[in-house]
C-alpha cells in the first residue's frame, strides 16, 4: 500500500513538473505597442524572432545544457537555473552572464549558482505576458512573436486580400498586420476546435512568415497544401 502511494506521488510530481515547465512555451515576445507598426524589421534566430532591442526571449534549454536563458536583446543574457510556477507567475532564478566566460559557460554558471537574481513573468496565456522589470513601465504587456511548432509544419497560401494576422485566435484581439493575397506562410499550430463566424466553421491556424510576427489566421482564408486537414476554400476580399 505504501509503495503504491509513493508511486502515485512520484507520477503526480512528474505530471505537475511537466505542465509547470510547459505552461509558457519558449520563444520571443515584444511590447504590445508594436502592434500595427509599419514594419517590424525582424531578424530570425531559429526558435526566436528579434525586433530592435525590445524583444525578450525565453529558452528552457540552451545549447543542450541543463539550463535555459532569459534575455532582453541588447543586454547580456540571464542563465536560468531554477523555474517555478506560482499561480500564473513564472519565477525564474537566474545568474547574469559576464564577459570573459564565452568559452566556458558551464564553469560560469557553476560559480554563480548561489548568487541568483529573480525574474518574474505574469502569464495571461501562452500568447500574452506581463513583464515590468528592466526599463519597462510597470504592467507592460508583451505579445508572442515566435515559438515552437505544435503540429507538423505545413505550407499554405493566403487566398484573399486584407486578411488579418491576429495576436490570438479570436476576433476580439489586436491585429499584427493585414496579409496580402498569395502570401506563402507555414502553419505551426491550430486550435483544438473549429469556431463559427458568419455561419461558417473553421479552425484558427498559427502561421509563420519571416517578415512578420507569428500570428493567427482564420482557416477560411488559407489554402493549405494538399493532404493537410482544413484546406480552405477561396474567399472574397474580406478583413477577417
Amino acid at each position: 500500500m505504501k509503495k503504491n502511494y509513493l508511486m502515485f506521488l512520484f507520477f503526480v510530481s512528474i505530471i505537475l513538473n511537466f505542465y509547470g515547465e510547459n505552461y509558457l512555451d519558449e520563444g520571443s515576445f515584444i511590447p504590445s505597442y508594436y502592434v500595427q507598426t509599419s514594419g517590424y524589421m525582424i531578424k530570425n534566430d531559429g526558435l526566436h524572432k528579434i525586433v530592435d532591442y525590445s524583444t525578450i526571449s525565453l529558452a528552457y534549454n540552451f545549447r543542450n545544457y541543463n539550463f535555459g536563458y532569459f534575455v532582453q536583446d541588447g543586454t547580456m543574457p540571464y542563465f536560468v537555473l531554477q523555474k517555478n510556477l506560482i499561480g500564473n507567475i513564472l519565477e525564474l532564478k537566474c545568474c547574469r552572464f559576464e564577459i570573459g566566460y564565452e568559452n566556458d559557460i558551464v564553469r560560469f554558471v557553476q560559480q554563480n549558482q548561489n548568487d541568483l537574481e529573480t525574474v518574474r513573468i505574469t502569464i495571461i496565456d501562452n500568447e500574452e505576458i506581463i513583464f515590468d522589470d528592466f526599463s519597462y513601465p510597470k504592467g507592460t504587456r508583451f505579445y508572442r512573436i515566435s515559438g515552437p511548432a505544435k503540429i507538423p509544419i505545413s505550407n499554405a497560401v493566403v487566398n484573399d486580400s486584407n486578411v488579418r494576422l491576429r495576436v490570438k485566435p479570436n476576433l476580439n484581439c489586436d491585429t499584427w498586420t493585414k496579409l496580402n493575397k498569395g502570401l506563402q506562410v507555414k502553419i505551426k499550430d491550430k486550435t483544438s476546435e473549429k469556431y463559427e463566424i458568419d455561419g461558417e466553421s473553421w479552425y484558427w491556424y498559427k502561421v509563420d512568415h519571416p517578415d512578420y510576427p507569428d500570428g493567427w489566421v482564420y482557416g477560411k482564408y488559407l489554402d493549405i497544401e494538399e493532404g493537410n486537414e482544413g484546406e480552405a476554400d477561396k474567399g472574397g476580399n474580406s478583413e477577417r
